[in-house]
């Protein structure tokens, strides 16, 4: 009765609260009493107030809400392990701490084999995040089982989309959390055969970038609907070029660690520097989320955030570019959305979607460059969304804040919120020879938080960080001050740490708020007819522009077009809308091909009966730079060749399965089979006689299942 009671006055203080919160002003984020306040909702250290919705925390290890008007409790059910033990001033985080730790727990009691709709190496994210230090042997294990062969396992539809990379940075984080040098051995060599494997494929096309990506949610989300495999193949992305520029420079640092020699830093910073000049968006300040088209590349319009954050952190982005990244990517009140910004007929309900893991890269990325102004709203919106949730297990319509209870993001969430006490308010930073120490705390996390128990190699400690602010102003090991916050690995027993906070720029950086009704026009659906174009989803007062050949030719508001192409060459013609918002996506690209030569495969050298391999001679008129499709008869599973001329690697044909592509263009009905048209293909061709050679390399995990069988019906070459 007086735990119910204590609870009925909490609240209605906490909406006393709000009621005065409301008059004050919102980019101010509030005082010392509130951990964060808008127009919309307070977080306070011991409650959440959103209109009549309320959640409070009673301890550290309760708490209560009635969102949707339900009563939702989550209590901890079970003795905690005694280690990683998180205190502090403000109850509602403990209380989230206390209720990820437990879910942790138990995910590691279980099996530790994922819970989500994420790709199948989203547990190397918990493991950056907080399990290598947390449970750096059970993290080894859960690194063992996402390797084949020798190599890190490739995603189902790798390169089109991998996401695999990211293995490398989890099992270098359990490096410098363990020290072991077998281990490093054992991961180093891995990293090393899947990079050997994949280097024929990665760095490839004109601007030596990485193919593919890796969306951090669906496909759907992440790219126009027109697009499949054979268009995929064609983009550029932020995600999966950082991840392999990671993995190099991973593999340089461990292969230092280890005393050899090697200049994969050099691959690393070619890298760096190409994903910042093709992928930077100068006008908005931001990485665009890939660059796309077979042949003259389109930035797209949109951003992904996720990719952002770990441009930051992986010293992609400069200083400068970082923090304008940070101050001037919109976020809403209630997250940073995974993508910005939506396109009218995605699914939206994705591209606005915010969780927890989401927010704690982008709250890591805000507080290594010191924007604890973006910093203090981003653990707002974490402790909000899960406290009203009573429960990890949440993700986030960041432009209404409804809070969809439930799915398989439990673990991932969790990982989340302990990372947040963990990297960044005791600021804790895994090296080779010990850790940093440079916390970040946002002015409302007034008081002492203490880690106790913070097991690290042979030694364990208490750290307690006292105050606020983007630095700290002294720090002491077992009372004796310290001139530098390294903490040597060689230290065993049990120690205590404290630091006291520089209390300046508590609440300092820029933020940009999110307009939720900006949405981009979708992409042109066009029918051609010979050089006649009629735009079929026209939208009247929005502007369209035509593209020839990567150069802006015209622009037009009529829905009918018409494209004077007198050439004998091949021309790429792409259409966009504009709208008060911005540009789309361009449509199906579309391909003026005069004076075709079709290459028949009837005389081909096949050397293997499953066509892994074809050899095919064909003579051309004039050396130059060719477009070249396949033709290929519709199958019942995905295939993809390389593609080489003269032994010279050209690119990859993509080849998808009939149904899906059986909505698209370029299908075409030949009496008894369907005709596919396969990705576009940019080789060069000697005068004279040219042998095209389409291979499916033995044992290779970056095509785990293009080796499928696939009859060639016809080539077509077309002069550029």
């Amino acid at each position: 009765m007086g735990r119910a009671l204590y609870g009925i006055i909490l609240t209605m203080a906490a909406a006393c609260l709000w009621l005065l919160a409301a008059c004050g002003d919102e980019q101010s984020n509030g005082g010392d009493d509130v951990l964060v306040r808008n127009d919309l909702y307070a977080v306070y250290p011991d409650s959440v107030v959103e209109g009549n919705t309320i959640a409070v925390a009673h301890d550290a290890n309760e708490l209560t809400s009635n969102y949707g008007g339900k009563r939702l409790v989550w209590k901890r059910a079970g003795k905690p392990s005694g280690l990683f033990v998180y205190t502090s001033e403000q109850p509602l985080a403990d209380a989230v701490y206390n209720m990820s730790m437990e879910q942790v727990e138990n995910f590691l009691a279980t099996g530790a084999t994922g819970d989500s709709r994420l790709l199948n190496h989203e547990r190397c994210y918990y493991i950056d995040l907080a399990l290598a230090m947390i449970a750096p042997e059970r993290s080894k294990q859960i690194l063992r089982q996402m390797t084949e062969n020798g190599c890190i396992a490739g995603a189902d539809q790798s390169p089109m989309l991998g996401g695999h990379h990211i293995w490398a940075e989890a099992a270098w984080q359990v490096y410098l959390a363990t020290g072991d040098k077998s281990w490093l051995k054992e991961a180093h060599q891995i990293i090393l055969n899947t990079l050997k494997k994949e280097e024929f494929i990665d760095l490839s096309g004109d601007k030596k970038l990485v193919h593919g990506s890796a969306p951090f949610l669906s496909v759907e989300a992440y790219y126009p609907q027109w697009m499949d495999e054979r268009d995929l193949i064609s983009t550029y992305s932020l995600d999966e070029n950082l991840m392999v520029c990671r993995t190099y420079t991973v593999l340089y640092e461990m292969g230092d660690e280890l005393g050899l020699i090697n200049e994969y830093n050099r691959t690393a910073d070619h890298l760096k520097d190409v994903v910042n000049s093709a992928l930077w968006n100068e006008t908005h300040s931001s990485y665009s989320q890939y660059t796309y088209g077979s042949i003259y590349q389109a930035q797209s319009p949109r951003c992904d955030n996720l990719g952002q954050a770990l441009s930051v952190l992986w010293n992609i982005a400069d200083d400068n570019r970082a923090e304008t990244l940070i101050e001037d990517t919109p976020i809403t009140h209630y997250g940073v959305t995974a993508i910005y910004p939506c396109v009218v007929d995605s699914f939206q309900h994705l591209g606005t979607l915010s969780m927890p893991l989401l927010q704690a890269y982008w709250n890591m990325a805000a507080a290594k460059v010191s924007n604890t102004n973006m910093l203090r709203r981003g653990f707002g919106v974490m402790l909000r969304a899960q406290a009203l949730a009573a429960s990890c297990n949440v993700t986030v319509d960041a432009t209404t804040g409804d809070i969809d209870i439930g799915g398989r993001y439990a673990t991932a969430n969790a990982v989340a919120n302990l990372a947040m006490a963990l990297r960044v308010v005791a600021g804790i930073r895994l090296l080779p020879g010990g850790f940093e120490l440079t916390p970040c705390v946002p002015q409302g996390y007034k008081g002492t938080k203490l880690l106790k128990n913070f097991k690290y190699r042979n030694a364990s400690y208490d750290i307690s960080i006292k105050g606020c602010g983007n630095d700290f102003k002294s720090i002491s090991l077992d009372g004796k001050q310290q001139e530098i916050n390294f903490i040597d690995a060689d230290i065993t027993g049990h120690h205590t740490i404290e630091i006291v906070m520089n209390e300046i720029d508590a609440d300092a950086g820029k933020v940009t708020i999110a307009l939720p009704e900006k949405v981009l026009p979708n992409p042109p659906e066009v029918a051609w007819d010979g050089n006649n174009a009629t735009i079929t989803n026209y939208v009247p007062g929005e502007e369209y522009r035509v593209t020839i050949d990567g150069e802006k030719a015209f622009t037009t508001t009529d829905s009918t077009f018409t494209i004077d192409a007198g050439t004998d060459v091949a021309r790429v013609i792409s259409v966009t809308a504009v709208n008060k918002w911005g540009e789309s996506f361009g449509g199906v690209p579309y391909y003026i091909k005069p004076h075709e030569i079709v290459v028949d495969p009837s005389s081909a050298i096949i050397h293997e009966q499953d066509s892994a391999h074809y050899l095919i001679t064909t003579n051309v008129p004039e050396a130059g730079n060719y477009l070249m499709w396949i033709n290929y008869i519709a199958q019942e599973r995905s295939a993809a060749r390389l593609v080489s001329i003269n032994t010279h690697l050209q690119g990859m044909a993509v080849m998808p399965r009939r149904e899906k592509v059986h909505s698209l263009p370029n299908v075409i009905s030949d009496s008894a089979v369907d005709i596919i048209e396969s990705n576009v293909i940019n080789v060069l061709l000697l005068k004279g006689k040219n042998t095209i050679s389409l291979e499916a390399p033995d044992d290779n995990i970056t095509l785990p299942h293009y080796r499928n069988k696939v009859k060639i019906f016809n080539i077509i070459l077309v002069k550029k």
